[in-house]
């Protein structure tokens, strides 16, 4: 009986070393899974955008806006054509967002480490924030850094005074070093604020235990957040919590834009080129 049972025990615990694994400080992470791509292909067209490196789905206008590391911004067609695409501002943008109760777009400019809001028909820009760099004394962006803010993501919440809060990715190689790999909220005073300069605050910084986290996307009917390693070239599937549900193999390479269309079509942006787009139903 005794032989049995310390047998069960075995198998448990070998079952449960299974299910996780662990980074190398410990932090325990989902099984890899599977992410099914059906109809992957790569609709960049004629002119590619240079070194696209965010995306995002605009549900007023139906399009894609992209931005590119050289400064550029594009709108897109479903299918990859481009209706409009110029040299915006000279300036390393890294990440791309929509506020869907006004339709405007918010640029992450790695450097400055500052947040555009940009008028989505006439490319005005509205208003700018710096993100304050520190969080609880220590240093989480850090201006002029090449591994800084790498991507941004809006979570509506009409009960919130401010419309909602963003999600952004700290951009690093190292778990080791500093500033840190991280996600981070962001509270930023979109309904506050009238004067076009300001200041976003960090609200909670997570450390997912993964490297170079180069984009980051809000999935509204999921309630999560997609975010993307583009050194480990894999989708994570994260809590507003922070914490990893699922984690899976992404196609692809370079990725640093990832977003979702109201169709359920997943499209990445190639930081080497291209914008793939495949129909997406979750890690399995």
């Amino acid at each position: 009986m005794r032989r049995a049972l310390i047998l069960a025990c075995c198998v448990l615990a070998f079952g449960l070393c299974l299910r996780c694994v662990a980074d190398e400080f410990g932090n325990a992470l989902p099984p890899m899974g599977r992410l099914p791509r059906e109809g992957l292909a790569n609709i960049d067209r004629f002119p590619p955008l240079p070194d696209p490196s965010g995306i995002t789905y605009h549900p007023g206008t139906k399009t894609l806006f992209a931005v590119g590391d050289r400064g550029y911004l594009a709108e897109i067609g479903l299918d990859g054509a481009k209706l409009r695409q110029r040299r915006f501002r000279h300036g390393d943008f890294e990440g791309i967002t929509v506020d869907p109760a006004t339709g405007l777009l918010y640029l992450a400019w790695e450097g400055p480490e500052n947040i555009l809001e940009v008028d989505a028909r006439s490319w005005e820009v509205r208003r700018e924030w710096r993100i304050a760099p520190l969080f609880e004394g220590r240093t989480i962006f850090k201006p002029g850094d090449n591994h800084g803010l790498e991507s941004i993501a809006f979570v509506p919440a009409p009960e919130h005074p401010e419309g909602g809060t963003f999600f952004v990715t700290n951009q690093s190689t190292s778990l080791k070093k500093r500033p840190p790999s991280a996600l981070v909220e962001l509270l930023v005073p979109l309904r506050t604020q009238e004067q076009p300069h300001g200041t976003a605050r960090i609200l909670r910084v997570f450390e997912l235990g993964v490297v170079d986290l180069a984009a980051c996307h809000f999935d509204a009917a999921r309630k999560c957040l997609w975010v993307v390693s583009d050194d480990e070239k894999m989708l994570l599937q994260v809590g507003l919590d922070g914490k990893i549900l699922r984690r899976a193999r992404l196609p692809g390479k370079n990725q640093e834009g990832f977003t979702l269309d109201a169709a359920g079509f997943a499209y990445i942006a190639q930081d080497s080129g291209g914008i793939l787009r495949f129909k997406f139903d979750g890690i399995r």
